[in-house]
């Protein structure tokens, strides 16, 4: 057992249960709320139920009525109609306002949360969110190996640092998570993709999946009060079962809860890691995965003050097979990603959380300028849920590594992206090749761009001002297509030539930054090696 334990003494009619399903109606909502109850014999007996303001100040609104039933443990079922009320968003663009729905039955209460938003898929893949495009910018979570140690300040910790991370979404990945991880994501607005907990291949038989169904109705029972939670999916990587047992489960979620979406399954062909197990990171530029990759990334190693307490004298020299037994995979971390171990504990970890960290600027960025193609992204994978070597971009003290901060940057709701003409140039050539800018912002946005060189000598490269409408993703600048450009922008371009043909050789920092207004929205960063020819 783990969590809070209690025991009920009713002698008369008891509740047992209570959950809800919530349906928008012309000028307000329609709420269907079920009521578990058991009762030694027939009854008749008052119910009182309450919807009040959790997070916000407001209106608390109460129904009083009559349950009627026969003998015996069953559920009771309510059809509640409300006006329009306050709506649960996403933090980037609205609050979340988040209500409790309490019955009082006998002395005896139970309250479940209740956001009032609705939630949909569009033909093209995208999620509606209040009837409102939204990209998800997401990531995936097993927050600890032992739900017993998990608490609510962590939950907090945990959900407060995907916010800061810029994302709006979290896949919690093949199981069920605990409660207090739901509560922090109501709270703060963060949308949750829910996996049932199957992963890969299973027995084919009726009895296996007899009971996955019997799992399947309970976990969204259990589950789907949370406004949070926006989307179940039955089935993670399946293999031989994968169109026997996925529709049946989905089938089954879709009956227990219509207000939702289902996906049968979130397939290998949706988790593409070129530059860790296969391929270069290059590879991401054919935006593999879309419209939605649901797992991609590449691992690093923790901090090497925490690899000395955790692997003791093993931590350096490597030992490999101590390493091994702590999730680290060679082969990809050597042959694949080219990650050099060099002298020390210490360097070995920073070539290991730089190229994690390049990987996933270079994958979310792809991702971003591909907009449209794309409708969202979950990273693989969130924080290290034991003392591991994995894919997590926060290790298992939540000390982020540099990974998250890549994830970060690359996840800002307003971003720049550049593509440099090549990574090493001679002098005098144009390190510029293209400009991006894109707003996943539900509204219109007036932006400043600038791009600069920065190293040995300081140089503005670019800059100018763009308007783009809500959710738009826009090219501003091409290097072949400069002819395009506004007459004083040309003549910038011109004036650059000697300018760049006059640096000194070196390593420089080519930088964009986009403003609105005051606001820093987003910096990217990029390395160019000059040399005299």
């Amino acid at each position: 057992l783990w969590g809070g334990v209690e025991v009920w003494m009713r002698e008369e009619v008891a509740l047992l249960g209570l959950t809800h399903r919530l349906l928008p109606r012309p000028g307000g909502w329609r709420l269907w709320v079920r009521l578990l109850v058991d009762a030694p014999r027939p009854f008749r007996e008052e119910v009182a139920l309450r919807i009040l303001p959790e997070n916000f100040s407001g209106e608390a609104l109460e129904r009083r009525l009559m349950l009627e039933g026969e003998g015996g443990r069953g559920w009771q079922e309510v059809v509640w109609d409300l006006p329009g009320m306050p709506l649960w968003e996403v933090w980037e663009r609205g609050f979340p306002h988040l209500f409790r729905l309490e019955a009082e039955l006998l002395g005896a209460s139970l309250s479940v949360p209740l956001g009032f938003r609705t939630v949909e898929l569009n033909g093209e893949g995208w999620l509606l969110l209040n009837g409102r495009r939204l990209f998800l910018r997401g990531t995936n979570i097993i927050p600890t190996q032992w739900l017993a140690g998990y608490s609510e300040a962590l939950a907090q910790k945990d959900v407060a640092l995907l916010k800061e991370a810029n994302l709006n979404a979290v896949r919690v990945h093949a199981h069920v998570t605990h409660p207090a991880f739901y509560r922090a994501c109501d709270q703060e607005g963060i949308l949750v993709w829910q996996d049932f907990p199957l992963q890969w291949g299973y027995a084919p038989d009726e009895a296996f999946a007899q009971e996955a169904l019997r799992q399947a109705r309970a976990m969204a029972e259990v589950l789907g009060a949370h406004p949070s939670l926006y989307l179940w999916c039955a089935q993670n990587e399946p293999t031989h079962n994968r169109h026997t047992l996925g529709p049946l489960l989905s089938a089954a979620l879709r009956a227990e809860d219509p207000t939702r979406p289902v996906k049968e399954a979130s397939d290998f062909r949706e988790h593409p890691y070129p530059g860790w197990y296969w391929g270069h990171l290059r590879d991401f530029l054919a935006l593999p995965g879309a419209p939605l990759p649901s797992e991609f990334g590449a691992q690093a190693l923790p901090r090497a003050e925490l690899l000395r307490r955790v692997l003791g004298e093993a931590a350096w020299p490597p030992n490999w097979e101590v390493y091994a037994y702590h999730n680290f995979q060679p082969h990809e971390t050597f042959r694949v990603a080219g990650v050099e171990v060099g002298g020390s504990l210490e360097e070995f970890v920073e070539n290991s959380q730089a190229y994690q960290a390049r990987l996933l600027e270079f994958a979310i960025h792809a991702y971003r300028r591909g907009k449209g193609r794309v409708v969202g992204y979950f990273q693989f994978m969130f924080v290290e849920p034991w003392e591991g070597i994995t894919w997590a971009v926060v290790d298992v003290e939540r000390v982020p590594k540099k990974g998250y901060h890549a994830l970060k940057e690359a996840s800002s709701p307003v971003l720049i992206s550049l593509l440099p003409f090549h990574g090493q140039l001679p002098v005098g050539a144009n390190p510029l090749m293209e400009v991006w800018l894109i707003n996943d912002l539900d509204r219109p946005c007036t932006l400043r761009y600038r791009v600069s060189l920065e190293g040995p000598r300081r140089l503005l490269v670019l800059e100018g001002e763009a308007s783009l409408k809500a959710q738009e993703v826009q090219q501003v600048f091409h290097f072949s297509e400069t002819w395009e450009l506004p007459s004083a922008e040309k003549l910038g371009l011109a004036e650059l030539g000697p300018q760049l043909a006059a640096l000194p050789a070196g390593e420089y920092t080519l930088a964009g930054e986009v403003w609105e207004g005051e606001t820093l929205w987003s910096r990217h960063t990029l390395r160019i090696q000059f040399y005299r020819p």
